[in-house]
């Protein structure tokens, strides 16, 4: 359970930071 729950947090984070950084770049 806890593993689940931090891989999805984990990518979750990268999908954050991908669509931030790639669909918007500063």
């Amino acid at each position: 359970m806890a593993s689940t729950a931090l891989y999805i947090a984990r990518v979750y984070i990268l999908l954050e930071w991908a669509a931030s950084c790639c669909i918007k770049p500063h």
